[in-house]
């Protein structure tokens, strides 16, 4: 499927998506360790370990931001 078409699709025909699952696994592809997110973000490790890991709610902006630091895009609204 393509972007385009992910898009259009309508939200009551789309599956359920692991966001987290998603980051963490761009993250292992980008070479971007929790250590250096964390650190982008300045916050601790632990919170972002515990967040990507479910444990505390992660912010939909926070999401946001770390996908488009792995898109290697400037975040319009930087951290």
């Amino acid at each position: 499927m393509t972007r385009q078409e992910r898009l259009d699709t309508p939200v009551d025909q789309m599956g359920r998506v692991d966001i987290r699952g998603y980051i963490k696994r761009r993250m292992r592809e980008e070479g971007i360790s929790q250590y250096k997110m964390a650190d982008i973000f300045q916050t601790p490790r632990t919170n972002l370990t515990r967040a990507l890991g479910g444990k505390v709610p992660m912010p939909l902006e926070r999401m946001e931001k770390i996908l488009w630091i792995l898109d290697g895009e400037n975040t319009p609204f930087h951290a």
